[in-house]
């Protein structure tokens, strides 16, 4: 299985324990395979653990997703610039491009 190991602070709720964690004298906390939750969280946090080693799926789930969101909002925005391009030549600042565009954003999100 592939893992990542990632601070503990960048952990999301809903990750997938790789390995097991054990704290500093060898007692075992939780098993590989735990569903990871904020509480979760909180607690190996309070026990001193500032890393954990995640599934390699869910964290490039993550990844990919927000790659995803970010390239749309790439297109929508060169969209936009298109459709506007003999405004902007003209140097006129367009309100309706930025409400359109901001529109348009929130539908993506």
């Amino acid at each position: 299985m592939q893992y990542l190991v990632l601070p503990i602070d960048t952990v999301s709720d809903g990750a997938v324990l790789a390995v097991p964690v054990s704290d500093g004298s060898g007692q075992l906390l939780l098993p590989a395979g735990s569903l990871l939750t904020r509480n979760i969280l909180d607690g190996l946090r309070r026990r001193g653990i500032d890393k954990v080693a995640v599934s390699e799926s869910r964290a490039t789930q993550e990844i990919h997703l927000i790659h995803d969101v970010n390239e749309v909002q790439a297109q929508v925005e060169a969209r936009m610039q298109h459709l506007f391009r003999h405004a902007l030549r003209a140097g006129q600042i367009n309100p309706l491009l930025h409400m359109v565009c901001a529109y348009r954003l929130k539908e993506v999100v």
